[in-house]
């Protein structure tokens, strides 16, 4: 099924397959997730998973996210999209998925699917230029103004962090620490994919490319609270900072991103952005550092939890429950592109 895909595509390349499939920690004993009809030794439609540990109320449900459904034009319309998805839901007891085409959203909705709404993009200008692309056309002259604005707010986070004693160090790789950090963490949020040391690791440090992750710790004080992985881009001619994964106590989300500006000024960057679901009650953490909320129709959240019981079932039913990061599904791959670059960054 390769050919489906655009030159470059990074699910056309053969060491993020093996990784993302064959290395995946989660994996059952049947192995990997990935289902085909083939015809006369051809290969015409494909449904793929990526299993995951899902915690819902504390409790450990066994879930995948699904992605790359594709059949052959030749090959559509005849219901083998739908036969393939029904095999892969037997697998699991909660299923999800993110930037589903059109032509899968409708096959998925046929199938008992919920559609819970669009996970929301927060962006975050550093610099004019930031600015000026956030501004409608008849604003973008008054970008210089706004920003001195964010300084102050800046300043203001920076000073905070001080008298609190938040710090972020970074690391070269994940290590046993970090499993303090789900223990304490986790329960706060109601449906959760599970991010210990095993997750971790795999899903950053044994990556294809790992060098392309930053990844940091929070400390306040002494203690370990959290941790960020930022990736640096440059996107629409750009140079974006990108937070793909985070976990920390929500008390602690404002520290957590207002460190992330900083590293993200650091680098020189122009703008942080991020996708992301984040615990009730929160909308207004990245608000309060100046962050923009756009929803995004790529971004579109679908569920498929079959035949639990009612409470899990209302949990899981609302997209504010979930704690959704771009580590989940494939949105950093589909946020990022293969096509863009890595920029040089200052020092």
């Amino acid at each position: 099924m390769h050919r489906e895909y655009r030159a470059g595509a990074i699910h056309s390349d053969e060491r993020h397959h093996r990784w993302l499939f064959d290395d995946n920690p989660d994996n059952g004993a049947e192995g990997p997730q990935y289902w085909i009809y083939q015809k006369e030794g051809t290969i015409h439609g494909q449904q793929a998973g990526i299993p995951f540990a899902l915690f819902v109320n504390g409790a450990a449900r066994r879930a995948s996210w699904a992605i790359n459904l594709k059949v052959t034009p030749a090959y559509q319309m005849r219901g083998i999209g739908g036969v393939l998805s029904e095999i892969y839901l037997r697998d699991n007891e909660v299923t999800a998925a993110v930037n589903v085409t059109e032509a899968a959203r409708k096959a998925f909705l046929r199938a008992g699917w919920e559609f819970l709404g669009r996970i929301p993009k927060y962006v975050r200008p550093l610099r004019t230029a930031g600015i000026r692309a956030g501004l409608p056309g008849a604003l973008r002259g008054l970008a210089p103004l706004f920003y001195p604005l964010l300084l102050v707010v800046d300043g203001w986070w920076w000073s905070y962090l001080r008298l609190h004693g938040f710090r972020m160090e970074p690391v070269a790789a994940f290590d046993p620490r970090i499993d303090q950090v789900w223990n304490e963490a986790s329960d706060a949020y109601p449906v959760v994919g599970r991010r210990d040391y095993t997750r971790l690791r795999w899903r950053f440090d044994a990556a294809p490319d790992p060098r392309r992750y930053h990844r940091f710790y929070l400390f306040q004080g002494g203690r370990l609270s959290g941790y960020a992985v930022l990736r640096y881009s440059i996107r629409n001619g750009r140079r974006v900072a990108v937070v793909v994964d985070f976990l920390c106590p929500p008390r602690l989300l404002r520290a957590l991103f207002a460190l992330c500006l900083q590293q993200a000024r650091h680098a020189g960057m122009d703008d942080l952005q991020t996708v992301m679901c984040h615990c009730p009650g929160r909308t207004g953490t990245l608000l309060s550092l100046g962050f923009l909320q756009r929803d995004s129709s790529e971004h579109e959240f679908l569920v498929h939890y079959g035949k639990e019981e009612d409470v899990t079932r209302h949990l899981l039913g609302n997209r504010h429950n979930w704690f959704v990061t771009m580590a989940d599904c494939d949105l950093e791959w589909m946020f990022l592109r293969e096509h863009e670059t890595e920029p040089e960054q200052q020092v």
